[in-house]
């Protein structure tokens, strides 16, 4: 139907002139115009306080900085020459941990064009959370130094130990990052951490990891990590762009995260897979809540593959009388 025939169609069945009709749909797409408007009003709003409030962030480190220097001077320097965008983000990535919730996750989008750029807003149902940091080259080394010096210890050739002597500061990134997964999951940082286990795992060609979870054995709450710190010439990152295997679908050597069991109708529902698949890279340090499982698939070639599995014990404060 033409746009005439069709509204001489509607005023028809509506029972109005169809001059009457088009007055009220010429009315209704300019109150949508004027709500469309005011939207992106308060968003520009929203955005410019965020603008000022980085800009006042970096304007207080830059201060800080000059009181510390003693004569209050701008001194030409490397950390000086940074933008002053990228020390505002730095300043609120370390002042304000990330929220992890359906409100703090919330992600603004619109309709297209043609629908009338109808403004709207996803908000992701949120389980919980993993976090994952790539670690510094000379920390992923000491961390091997202490895998190798324990399992040279070993009488036989053991597939998992504890490590006992871990790098202080890898010991102190990670009780970092198991903070910031905390705070950013429980709204507040009124816990303190402990480190539990560090377990040193090797793993040959055949050889699997079955499903579990590392579970702190000092407290019923805490945080696992998974890190390889040594991989064999067979795994590589390029191993996710080859064909999967078996019935489920998976690549050689990989590690993975299960946080629900799926269901054959998951996808029907609208629900995520329960699984996650974790990149083949040395230093990629994995920190998650220790419910969750964990599952490693066998690889076939020659070389050792290495890795480490942390606990971390978190205790919630006591509540005062």
């Amino acid at each position: 139907l033409s746009v005439a025939a069709s509204n001489s169609l509607m005023a028809s069945e509506s029972g109005l002139p169809a001059a009457a009709l088009l007055r009220a749909e010429i009315a209704q797409a300019r109150r949508r115009t004027e709500r469309a408007l005011l939207r992106a009003s308060a968003l520009r709003e929203e955005a410019e306080q965020l603008r000022d409030q980085l800009a006042g962030n970096a304007r207080g480190k830059e201060g800080k900085g000059r009181a510390n220097s003693g004569d209050g001077s701008s001194k030409p320097g490397k950390e000086n020459s940074k933008r002053p965008n990228a020390v505002a983000k730095e300043a609120v990535a370390i002042a304000e941990p990330p929220l992890i919730s359906p409100a703090g996750l919330l992600q603004r989008c619109s309709l297209p064009k043609e629908v009338g750029n109808l403004p709207c807003e996803v908000w992701p149902f949120v389980f919980s959370s993993i976090e994952r940091a790539t670690i510094p080259d000379a920390l992923v080394v000491k961390v091997l130094q202490s895998f190798n010096a324990t399992q040279q210890k070993e009488t036989l050739q053991a597939r998992q130990m504890s490590i006992r002597n871990l790098d202080t500061d890898f010991e102190k990134l990670l009780m970092d990052l198991c903070r910031l997964l905390g705070v950013a999951i429980l709204g507040n940082s009124h816990f303190t951490l402990e480190l539990d286990q560090v377990l040193g795992m090797s793993q040959k060609d055949g050889d699997f990891s079955s499903l579990k979870s590392y579970r702190s054995q000092k407290s019923h709450y805490g945080f696992a990590s998974i890190m390889d710190i040594e991989l064999p010439p067979s795994l590589s990152p390029e191993n996710h762009e080859r064909p999967s295997k078996g019935s489920y679908g998976f690549h050689d050597g990989l590690h993975n995260l299960l946080w629900k069991g799926d269901r054959t109708t998951d996808k029907e529902d609208l629900i995520q897979p329960g699984i996650i698949q974790l990149e083949l890279r040395v230093g990629q340090l994995y920190v998650f809540p220790q419910w969750v499982q964990t599952l490693t698939y066998p690889f076939e070639g020659p070389g050792d593959r290495k890795w480490i599995v942390t606990t971390v014990a978190l205790h919630p404060e006591k509540k005062k009388k």
